[in-house]
């Protein structure tokens, strides 16, 4: 059985119940908010690497300041907030394609670590989020 693509997988779900906008590398345009999702890891749970248990890290930026106001800390902070809501919903989901082909099932997903990192790679630093998660996934 093929591990599942969880980077691919969570993007996709997120995108059907959020208007966040999920990406693999920091976009070009920066000038509204995203969440770059990457995996950090992906240990078996099991000696057939049935049910794999992912750790993903998405980064929840804020968009640009706008004239001045900052308002960079409470959006970036309401995003990382919905997506962790909608992660959490992601549990005991069967995921699939869009011909209803399954995916992968999500059985648990658990935050383990949720840290504000402004980013000095932007100038001025730009606020962001980091949520640190825990995905139980089988195909």
């Amino acid at each position: 059985m093929p591990i599942p693509n969880v980077e691919k997988i969570t993007a996709d779900y997120l995108r059907s119940v959020t208007d966040a906008r999920i990406v693999a590398k920091t976009p070009d345009d920066t000038s509204t908010s995203w969440v770059r999702l990457q995996m950090l890891a992906a240990p078996d749970e099991t000696d057939v690497e049935h049910l794999i248990q992912f750790m993903v890290q998405l980064d929840c930026y804020a968009g640009k300041d706008v004239k001045g106001e900052t308002h960079g800390q409470p959006e970036a902070w309401e995003l990382a907030t919905t997506i962790r809501e909608q992660l959490k919903a992601m549990r005991h989901t069967r995921l699939a394609d869009t011909d209803d082909n399954l995916i992968a099932v999500c059985t648990q997903v658990k935050f383990v670590g949720m840290t504000r990192a402004p980013d000095a790679d932007f100038k001025p630093a730009r606020e962001r989020f980091i949520l640190t998660a825990l995905i139980w996934m089988h195909p």
